[in-house]
């Protein structure tokens, strides 16, 4: 069951909001204050924020600055009566997945967090895939080369670009699908330059499979 945290210090809104996504499905609790939402997400783990601006004390923005300085990763979305553009601007530069504004629509405020729910499992769920295929693709050495050498693969693993790996006893031809480090296909490995035009075709074959952008050209 998702879990949803609601800031607002209006007890009017933590119990009509509270009560329409508890009938939603969700496990829903609510604090009055941008300080009570950061002792209570030390304390349990939350899929969805709704965080009001306009807070007693430490006002919204601020709480989500401290929401994302201890790496909370949560999705918040934000809510307020009166909010200005640069707040609006500001809430979407420290992350906020949305900007909804009172008073609330509920049917646009479950569809909001219905919305962040499943951007959160697909966030949980890419990190995890990550994680797993970092453990299975491990680069020994400490050398300055070999820092070089993850600094380079760094850069390259997020684009679509194709990489040519040459060393005294090899050619290898691989091609970078773009989903991070354990992402690169090998095509071939030559004892010399022979075979180019094999292994060119071979490219152009897996690009297409792997979805490249440039698949007809070399």
């Amino acid at each position: 069951m998702s879990s949803i945290l609601i800031v607002d210090d209006e007890a009017g809104v933590r119990a009509s909001l509270g009560g329409v996504l508890r009938d939603e499905g969700y496990d829903v609790e609510a604090v009055d204050s941008g300080e009570a939402c950061l002792e209570e997400v030390a304390r349990a783990a939350y899929d969805v924020i709704l965080l009001d601006v306009w807070l007693t004390g430490m006002d919204g923005l601020e709480t989500l600055e401290r929401l994302r300085e201890r790496h909370v990763d949560a999705m918040v979305i934000m809510i307020s009566g009166h909010a200005s553009i640069e707040s609006a601007v500001r809430a979407t530069k420290l992350g906020a997945f949305d900007f909804i504004e009172k008073p609330l629509s509920l049917d646009k405020t479950v569809l909001v967090v219905r919305n962040a729910i499943r951007q959160h499992l697909l966030e949980v769920e890419n990190r995890a895939l990550r994680a797993k295929v970092d453990r299975q693709q491990v680069m020994v050495g400490s050398s300055r080369v070999m820092a070089a050498l993850r600094d380079q693969i760094a850069v390259t693993a997020p684009t679509n670009g194709r990489v040519l790996i040459a060393g005294l006893n090899n050619l290898r031809f691989i091609v970078n699908t773009g989903y991070g480090l354990g992402s690169f296909l090998t095509l071939g490995s030559y004892a010399d330059a022979e075979g180019l035009g094999q292994i060119s075709s071979e490219i152009v074959i897996a690009n297409n499979r792997c979805g490249g952008p440039d698949s007809n050209t070399w």
